[in-house]
This record gives structure tokens, sequence and C-alpha cells, in this order.
């Protein structure tokens, strides 16, 4: 997926082991990758193996135009438990955020998300956490994690 002006590039490649990589390139230079993705839990076992069941770009002009970003909702089914996570990107001219999305399912309720093992893009001197705290509430219909945000 590319921002607007076609300067940033998320992509995220599958392997034949159901390992996921993501990549940020800005003018077609690597700036950030993340090799074997993986998300870490305190209270369950990691997910690591994953099966992409849906993609959907919604980069469209009119979308662009209004909200000056492209979007892409990535649907992932982790192979060893069948949870659900989704990885949810938008690019702008200037930067790429994107934040993990936890639909309600049973084996996942109350978690602790450990990002200890991942390198994260950060924003000039923020700091990002290493764990956060995701709890269900029955309002909502899934649990998501802060943006994550790559800037130059």
């Amino acid at each position: 997926m590319q921002s607007p002006n076609k300067q940033f590039e998320f992509k995220i490649t599958s392997q034949d082991d159901a390992k996921l990589s993501f990549s940020i390139q800005h003018d077609m230079q690597f700036v950030w990758q993340l090799d074997n993705f993986q998300l870490n839990f305190v209270e369950h076992k990691s997910m690591q193996h994953f099966e992409i069941l849906k993609v959907q770009s919604l980069d469209h002009e009119h979308i662009q135009q209004r909200k000056n970003y492209a979007e892409l909702f990535v649907v992932l089914k982790e192979n060893a438990h069948s949870r659900i996570v989704h990885l949810r990107v938008r690019a702008f001219d200037s930067a790429i955020v994107f934040r993990y999305e936890f639909p309600t399912q049973s084996s996942l309720v109350d978690f602790t998300l450990d990002l200890t093992n991942q390198t994260l893009p950060t924003v000039g001197d923020v700091i990002l956490p290493n764990r956060f705290d995701l709890t269900q509430y029955p309002q909502y219909p899934s649990i998501v994690s802060p943006w994550f945000i790559y800037q130059l």
C-alpha cells in the first residue's frame, strides 16, 4: 500500500511457513522492517503463524482527497489456536501508522500485549512502552492497540 503522494509504502510479505514480515519504504528505500511477525501475550501463548483471510484496500481517490491517506485492512488468522487479529495501516504523505485490533473472541478476553521483542517505529524521542494492557469492554466490538507511527 502506498501513500497518496507515492513516497511511503507499507508491505506485508507472507512466506510458505505462514510467517509474516512487514516493511516500510520511503522513496523506494527500506527504512523499517519487522521479520517473522508475532504477537506475544503475558497470559496466552504467542500468535506467530498466520493465514491472511482478507485484504481490503481503501485507497480510492475520493477517500484520499477527503482524508489524505490510503488505508489497508488485513484480517489474519493464527493457525495454532484459530485466533483472529486485524491489522489496520494508514499511509499518509508524511507518515505510516498502524495498529492491531482484536475482535471479540473467547480465547482472548483480558490480556497484555508484550512487545519487548519487537523493534517498533517511533517518532522522534517518543518511546513506546513495552507492554500494553488490553482489556475487553462489552460495549466495544474489539480491543485495539495504540497506533504505531513511523514518520520522517
